[in-house]
């Protein structure tokens, strides 16, 4: 849990291939925060990490070709 924290806060300081910053801002922010509470343990993350962890929700909206 600790290495994916380390892994998805490097995603709110890339730019996204396509779509809206301020969206990209606030799935990744989501998704960093996710990550984290399932590292510190706290009840429910693991669903919330299952939702902000949606890959195709967020590389329909933001990856590039």
């Amino acid at each position: 849990a600790t290495k994916l924290v380390e892994y998805v806060k490097q995603l709110p300081g890339e730019k996204p291939k396509k779509g809206d910053a301020a969206s990209w801002s606030a799935k990744t922010a989501a998704l960093v925060k996710a990550a984290e509470d399932v590292a510190a343990k706290k009840p429910d993350a693991i669903l919330a990490l299952q939702k902000a962890g949606n890959c195709k929700a967020c590389h329909s909206e933001h990856k590039g070709k």
